[in-house]
């Protein structure tokens, strides 16, 4: 993915997973429902330079990811064997991440090395 300046492309990817239940994943931008990505599927949207939240949520479960877009990046999400928390990594490390957490839980914070 290259930088740019203005306007970039956030590939928002859910893995591959074989569960019995596995129900596609309601993705919002800065508040605005944007799209559902299903198991396999992936997104792309257009998104300014700046802050922004992202809201993924399935059935009882969510995650809200707050961060800094600067240059174009995906965001991987799944589900957790063990938790059945929706997980929520881009595969870009180096990409400013102000806060990751699930919206029921404001103590878990993002730590990328």
């Amino acid at each position: 993915m290259e930088k740019s300046i203005g306007r970039h492309v956030l590939e928002i990817r859910l893995e591959r997973q074989i569960y019995v239940y596995n129900p596609p994943i309601t993705v919002a931008i800065d508040g605005e429902k944007c799209a559902s990505v299903g198991n396999g599927e992936a997104i792309r949207v257009l998104l300014d330079d700046g802050a922004h939240i992202i809201e993924l949520s399935a059935s009882f479960r969510s995650r809200r990811v707050e961060f800094f877009m600067d240059k174009d990046t995906a965001l991987i999400v799944k589900w957790g064997r063990i938790s059945g928390r929706i997980l929520a990594a881009f595969d870009d490390r180096s990409l400013y991440v102000i806060e990751k957490r699930a919206l029921s839980d404001s103590s878990e914070r993002a730590r990328f090395a």
